[in-house]
């Protein structure tokens, strides 16, 4: 029971930074297209705009839990069947679960559900979000003495 808990930890631990990351991308990239416009976004204001944007988390990680749970399982499956890092399947697994399901969610509502993913490289920014989810969640959960790749 112990080793669920922590592993549940270890998973809320991993769907909290992945969302807080992928909302401050998002905020960034939207900041981005501004500039490109010559809109001037001061620093208090791109500031402001971000920790405002956090707002979204109560959407944002709920998605995020839902890809990442199916995700990470498999993850852990391969690693065991196939070999080769386990922290790699895990930050494989956290980037293409963020990337898919934001695809998968556009083609179902045929809009991007997050404005700074309607690019390729905001999608590609919300997807190193679930990659860095995954990474933490191979850390914390990776038993000591135990290797990183093994």
């Amino acid at each position: 029971m112990k080793r669920f808990l922590h592993y549940v930890a270890a998973f809320i631990a991993a769907v909290l930074a992945a969302s807080v990351i992928a909302s401050v991308f998002s905020t960034q990239m939207v900041i981005g297209h501004l500039k490109s416009i010559d809109v001037v976004v001061p620093f208090g204001t791109r500031l402001a705009m971000t920790v405002d944007d956090f707002a979204i988390l109560s959407t944002l990680a709920p998605a995020i839990a839902a890809c990442l749970v199916i995700a990470f399982p498999l993850a852990g499956l391969a690693w065991r069947r196939i070999g080769g890092s386990r922290w790699r399947w895990y930050i494989w697994a956290g980037f293409f679960a963020v990337i898919v399901e934001l695809l998968i969610m556009r083609a179902v509502f045929d809009l991007m559900p997050i404005a700074g993913a309607r690019t390729q490289v905001g999608l590609m920014s919300q997807g190193l979000a679930g990659a860095f989810g995954g990474w933490l969640f191979a850390v914390l959960t990776t038993k000591p003495g135990e290797r990183k790749d093994a």
